[in-house]
């Protein structure tokens, strides 16, 4: 799957910052909104519903907060990259604060793609190696460039 029809290098945040799991979530909801040109409070809503049934945090430092709304047509995909120095808790399973957050936005009724999505960006962020190689990408359109290309190399 090529998820170049789903990200954009705009929708890519690098230094991102937030004192807690909930300011993340609305800081990365507002930027998403600003990016799609639609409201960030039906998008807070629907990431804040899906987070209630349980946190999204994958361990190793990976996140991805998901959601389905009306404000949406396709699927989504926003990325940040947490800053170093910001120790941020998102409930992670081994204890470790978040470092990659993949916010996915899919429509009320999600096409397959919406799978394919999460499950590419399972496969994707197993290898350490993929994360240690976003993790240096020295600007966004390297970082962008990189996602695409490491998840072209998953089969």
């Amino acid at each position: 799957m090529d998820l170049g029809s789903v990200l954009s290098q705009e929708s890519i945040f690098l230094d991102f910052a937030a004192e807690s799991k909930d300011l993340a979530l609305k800081e990365l909801c507002s930027l998403a909104a600003e990016v799609l040109g639609v409201e960030m409070a039906p998008i807070y809503s629907a990431i804040r519903s899906r987070e209630a049934l349980g946190s999204t945090a994958l361990g190793s430092g990976l996140v991805m907060p998901h959601g389905k709304l009306d404000a949406v047509e396709t699927t989504r995909l926003f990325l940040a990259r947490v800053d170093p120095e910001t120790k941020l808790d998102f409930g992670s399973p081994d204890g470790l604060p978040a470092r990659l957050i993949a916010m996915l936005l899919s429509p009320q009724d999600p096409t397959p793609e919406y799978l394919k999505v999460l499950a590419l960006l399972g496969r994707l962020w197993n290898s350490p190696r993929n994360v240690n190689l976003l993790m240096a990408c020295p600007d966004q359109k390297v970082f962008y460039e990189t996602f695409l290309f490491l998840s072209s190399s998953i089969d």
